[in-house]
């Protein structure tokens, strides 16, 4: 599962938010059976330099996404799954952070050229 930390507040950096894109994803590796990315780089995240404007911008390969920062409808947890050691073969879920907020990227790339 890939873990991005883009702190929206000084208060508290480690708020986890959501990243939300509209369509699907595509490798350049030969192999079509091969859809994982996971340990690869998806691409960059940048903000706008004004300080009233938090308008995100996503650049993946040659193309650019312009996206907002939307309130999630319910706020929710994300949780990580550990088997205790001991005989009683319990499970402990530990909280990674809460996601309330997330940045929508609907609309169609544009090429950077």
């Amino acid at each position: 599962m890939p873990q991005i930390y883009i702190p929206l507040s000084s208060r508290n950096p480690r708020d986890l938010v959501l990243l939300e894109l509209q369509g699907t994803l595509e490798g350049s590796s030969d192999d079509c059976s091969d859809t994982s990315f996971a340990g690869e780089a998806l691409g960059t995240i940048r903000f706008a330099d004004t300080p009233t404007d938090s308008t995100p911008e996503l650049i993946i390969g040659h193309h650019r996404l312009h996206g907002k920062l939307v309130p999630c409808a319910k706020p929710f947890a994300v949780l990580q799954k550990s088997s205790t050691t001991d005989a009683s073969l319990s499970t402990e879920w530990h909280v990674l952070g809460i996601v309330r907020h997330r940045y929508l990227f609907k609309s169609r790339p544009h090429n950077v050229v």
